[in-house]
């Protein structure tokens, strides 16, 4: 092991106590549990089986939605394993990687039940001040929901709402959590969750109470429960000795499992006499915080240490299986801890992409005695060229990463990423696909032993390309305005300039080269081309170096000349003719 990867894991230790003692310390749990308990006193519609209040304080808005006290009594007539897929509300979460999901069909019958009067509340409200969303059990899974839609419909300015519930079930099934896995929205929401309550366990352990058409009670037909239903978000998993916290799926899976059979006494799941009364917990979890004292063995990994005393506090240390539970959780914790950290290393890529930029423009500078840096790289004459190789791979690799990452994420936030960063994945796409295009194009050279192609536009152009372009386009029309150039751009702005230019040479050599042009179908396609032209000269979207002589644009120039008829005119012809292009830009 290196040095460097030595120090990184005795750096590396697991966060999950420190930050359930942060949770638990604060006095927000106790606030929103009063909240919930306060809205369940004073209901006003007792036939409603949802409704919510809404309760202004201090530097936040908490919005609690609170379950019917039948509903309450009777959640297993409410709660059944049937997912709806792709629900028209919560198609933003579809990605490339993951195009469809499913969520509990009960539970977005009750968020419809309430969207009409609580979207607007909420959009309103977050505009004003920090949102809370919470609920208690089948309340606090609508309250996910709710924090879900107002993540992605919640006005720009305004500051991400979080979610904290309390003993709720889980809701989605592995594609929905693989989805908010690679978003930063996963960390807006905390669950509660106690070793004594069966609920949030439901769909998870085998023999979970599951209604049947009659009314009856049945057991779960699922084989493996665990492979439809997974957590998301950070769960703090609270026991009579103690409290943790866990942001794993699988992690926080095995621990409402293990957590239960330890507690439970042997009672099956769909024991359905409990009803976990948080508010004491809390207390009891702050009395905890104040006189526990860790009694485990010390470790040399920190992350181990830290990972033994979360177990300890679960009342898990004792438990034959606490050897396994223990490396699977050292296992997970490191694989979270290597994405945050690749993560946070992000700014430290960014800075080496920049210096590989400053490179590519010192050596379009130093390329103009050569056609052009497009001409210099094609014919790769000189030993710098071999160092641009280097430059474009790295940018390339980095930019393909950050397109992958953006289309991994829901859809609005995968937007407001690609905003962040789309100004320098213009000024790449400029800069380093003209290199791409020469290097397609460079096979078709008399000296090259490999065969010619065309059309890359169509056939050889990378999708990450295409999808930064689309981005721009989408951007640009969104501004409020185009400003007007006054000088001439320094890269082109379409960054497959040259290939169209390369396909108009390659028309001018099929045609025979000094013929003069007749095929009708060979005109239109000329004439198009010179459209295209002009209209990015007009514009001052191309750069001045695409005249510079011996460029592939004006040896097109040259030969299209040579075979074009004394009387042909048009806007592209007659600036050529005349040399009007040494005064552009």
């Amino acid at each position: 092991m290196s040095q460097t990867q030595s120090s990184s894991s005795q750096q590396f230790f697991s966060c999950g106590q420190q930050i359930s003692a942060f949770v638990v310390a604060s006095d927000l749990l106790s606030r929103l549990w009063e909240s919930i308990s306060t809205s369940t006193i004073q209901r006003t519609d007792p036939s409603k089986e949802l409704t919510f209040q809404k309760q202004e304080l201090p530097g936040f808005t908490i919005i609690a939605l609170v379950t019917s006290p039948s509903c309450a009594k009777h959640q297993h007539q409410f709660l059944s394993p049937q997912l709806q897929r792709n629900d028209k509300r919560f198609k933003f979460l579809c990605t490339k990687d993951n195009p469809s999901f499913h969520i509990n069909e009960v539970v977005l019958t009750l968020f419809e039940s309430l969207y009409d009067e609580l979207s607007s509340l909420l959009i309103e409200s977050a505009a004003k001040a920090p949102l809370i969303l919470t609920g208690h059990y089948l309340g606090g899974a609508v309250a996910s929901l709710y924090t879900l839609w107002l993540l992605q419909n919640i006005p720009a300015k305004a500051k991400l709402p979080l979610c904290i519930s309390f003993g709720s079930p889980l809701i989605g099934d592995d594609v929905l959590v693989a989805t908010l896995r690679q978003s930063t929205w996963n960390s807006r929401f905390l669950h509660v969750v106690s070793n004594d309550d069966p609920i949030p366990r439901l769909f998870v352990l085998p023999g979970s109470p599951v209604v049947a058409a009659d009314d009856t009670m049945m057991e779960t037909n699922f084989e493996e429960p665990s492979s439809i239903y997974k957590p998301f978000g950070t769960f703090l998993m609270c026991s009579r000795s103690g409290h943790a916290c866990f942001n794993h799926p699988e992690t926080i899976l095995e621990l409402l499992r293990v957590t239960w059979s330890s507690s439970s006494g042997g009672r099956n799941p769909g024991h359905w006499g409990y009803n976990e009364d948080y508010g004491m917990i809390i207390q009891q979890l702050k009395h905890s915080l104040a006189y526990s004292a860790p009694v485990v063995q010390f470790s040399e990994s920190p992350q181990r240490t830290s990972i033994l005393l979360q177990l300890q506090v679960l009342g898990l240390l004792n438990n034959d299986n606490s050897n396994v539970w223990l490396t699977s959780l050292e296992e997970r914790e490191k694989t979270d801890f290597l994405l945050k950290e690749k993560r946070t290393s992000d700014d430290k890529k960014l800075n080496d992409m920049k210096i590989n930029m400053a490179n590519l423009e010192w050596y379009k500078k130093l390329s103009k005695g050569k056609g052009g840096y497009y001409d210099c790289y094609k014919n790769k004459h000189e030993m710098r060229d071999i160092h641009v190789e280097k430059f474009k791979k790295e940018l390339t690799n980095y930019w393909k990463e950050k397109v992958e990452e953006a289309e991994k994420k829901p859809q609005k936030e995968g937007a407001q990423l690609r905003t962040r960063w789309l100004y320098g994945g213009t000024n790449y796409r400029r800069m380093v696909e003209p290199l791409d295009i020469a290097a397609y194009y460079r096979r078709k050279e008399p000296n090259c032993s490999t065969p010619g192609e065309k059309d890359y536009c169509s056939k050889g152009r990378s999708s990450h390309y295409r999808l930064l372009e689309k981005w721009q386009a989408e951007e640009a029309k969104q501004a409020s305005g185009e400003k007007k150039k006054v000088t001439a751009a320094s890269l082109t702005e379409d960054s497959c300039f040259w290939a169209r230019v390369e396909d108009a040479r390659t028309l001018l050599e099929n045609n025979g080269g000094t013929e003069s042009v007749t095929d009708e179908s060979m005109i239109e396609k000329m004439e198009e081309f010179e459209n295209y032209v002009m209209d990015l000269i007009e514009k001052l979207a191309v750069s001045p170096e695409i005249f510079l002589e011996g460029s592939t644009f004006m040896q097109w120039w040259n030969q299209y000349e040579q075979i074009l008829e004394c009387d042909r005119s048009s806007p592209l012809i007659d600036y050529m003719r005349v040399h009007r292009y040494r005064n552009y830009g």
